[in-house]
């Protein structure tokens, strides 16, 4: 994916107000929750409380999405998923993770482009399932769940 204009700036050149409105535009939304764990079941995706980004984009950018977190296999070896979604429920990005027994531990991350975004208030939202039984997704003071969405420029 190229950002278009891709410009090279040269000593003495004029910076142009198209120029400058392609660079990125930075954060646009953040949330991170040390709320309290979350128990995730099998079978479809299930909202992961407090993770819901909204804000107003704008036609013709590209947005990054970034989330992370820890989550807990509870009783069998398995598989827990996080992926965020839109309002309406489609999938934009996922991660999982297989865990060897069990009782273990695990860092989920992800991260991804939105392109195509219609201008307008947008809503994003973090969500989980697991494979066998239940996973725990772990949020404390030290174990924040955190999801970010950057403007980075024209698409």
């Amino acid at each position: 994916m190229a950002i278009t204009p891709n410009t090279t700036f040269v000593s003495g050149a004029i910076l142009t107000a198209a120029q400058q409105n392609s660079f990125p535009f930075g954060v646009v939304g953040t949330v991170s929750s040390v709320a309290g764990n979350i128990t995730i079941n099998t079978g479809a995706l299930q909202n992961v409380t407090l993770m819901t980004l909204t804000w107003t984009a704008i036609a013709g950018r590209t947005y990054k999405f970034t989330a992370i977190g820890s989550a807990l296999k509870n009783t069998s070896t398995s598989w827990t998923k996080l992926a965020v979604t839109t309002s309406a429920g489609a999938e934009t990005g996922i991660a999982v993770y297989a865990s060897a027994a069990a009782g273990e531990y695990a860092n989920l991350s992800l991260s991804g482009f939105l392109t195509g975004i219609a201008a307008g208030s947008q809503t994003y939202k973090l969500m989980a399932t697991t494979g066998a039984a239940t996973s725990t997704l772990i949020r404390s003071g030290s174990d924040a769940f955190q999801f970010i969405i950057e403007d980075v420029g024209t698409a």
